[in-house]
């Protein structure tokens, strides 16, 4: 105090402190990210928690910067509000596309080298791999199709404004909740 410190109350501290980022609350610590996705891989594919074990280890590699479990657990969060929101959960065509988002979103940045283009490529081969044989053949595809999607964003979107791609509310749903 003497050196120009300034008495505060445990909560104005923890709320400087929140504000300034240098608190990290806990619903968004790593430990509890890991069991929220754990739950929400064994919903999504029941049975194949040793697929999500090999998926978090690669979201979690030292070199990653912003595609870690953080952002993973974000574009998920984004895509249940998306879906909840729209009422997408509440139709068979809605299902299928929210589904396909969320599996598009597990492996989206799973092959991180910091490489545009070939990460995707990459991270939808993998998904392509991994998936064949735990899902229908058609979900793979569109799985894969909505991982190369996210290489670039904005070309998806102009091929589709004008005509020229099909649109896939799918993918759609993974684009928007991944930016």
């Amino acid at each position: 105090i003497a050196l120009g410190a300034v008495p505060v109350s445990a909560a104005e501290l923890t709320r400087r402190l929140r504000d300034s980022g240098l608190r990290v609350p806990a619903r968004d610590r790593i430990e509890r990210i890991e069991t929220r996705l754990a739950s929400e891989f064994e919903r999504l594919l029941p049975g194949q928690a040793g697929l999500c074990r090999g998926l978090v280890e690669r979201w979690k590699e030292p070199h990653r910067r912003y595609h870690d479990l953080r952002h993973l657990n974000q574009v998920l969060a984004s895509i249940n509000t998306i879906a909840t929101s729209s009422g997408m959960d509440d139709m068979h065509g809605g299902r299928t596309a929210v589904r396909t988002a969320r599996l598009a979103a597990w492996w989206h940045d799973a092959v991180y080298e910091g490489k545009p283009g070939e990460d995707e490529h990459a991270s939808a081969e993998l998904a392509a791999q991994q998936l064949q044989g735990v899902v229908e053949h058609d979900v793979v595809h569109r799985v894969y199709r909505a991982i190369l999607a996210t290489a670039d964003h904005a070309a998806y979107a102009r091929e589709a404004v004008q005509g020229r791609g099909e649109v896939d509310a799918g993918v759609s749903v993974l684009l928007d909740a991944d930016l």
